[in-house]
């Protein structure tokens, strides 16, 4: 029987690809953020605001749910979707990981002075 090969990599690699591809269209930033600033919200208020269909925000929703970014309460008929802080921790803490195993932080560092200087041999 055949399997993802995706399985066959560490548990975190896995994670973090996870999470990158749930962050990977505009409109799920865009959702996301408008939770963060505006609290719970509905498919249909967020349908007044993105210039997206009611289906497709809610395609986006689940994919969010899926990766623990977003959390939802049903009262009674209506579903409210809010932002969840403690998903993204996680999600920051894995991106963290990933980045010091690449140690980034120290190219980034390396990056910036190079470009500081450069600036300063421009003024």
């Amino acid at each position: 029987m055949a399997f993802p090969k995706s399985e066959l990599f560490p548990i975190m690699d896995q994670q973090v690809s996870i999470f990158n591809r749930a962050l990977g269209y505009p409109a799920r930033i865009s959702i996301l953020l408008l939770l963060e600033e505006k609290g719970p919200m509905q498919v249909t208020d967020l349908v007044k605001i993105l210039p997206l269909t009611a289906g497709t925000i809610s395609e986006h929703l689940k994919k969010l749910r899926q990766v623990g970014l977003v959390s939802a309460e049903v009262h009674g008929l209506r579903n409210y979707y809010a932002f969840s802080k403690s998903g993204f921790r996680d999600m920051l803490e894995l991106q963290q990981t990933l980045v010091d195993k690449l140690r980034v932080d120290e190219e980034v560092a390396f990056t910036q002075e190079m470009m500081q200087s450069n600036c300063d041999v421009l003024e």
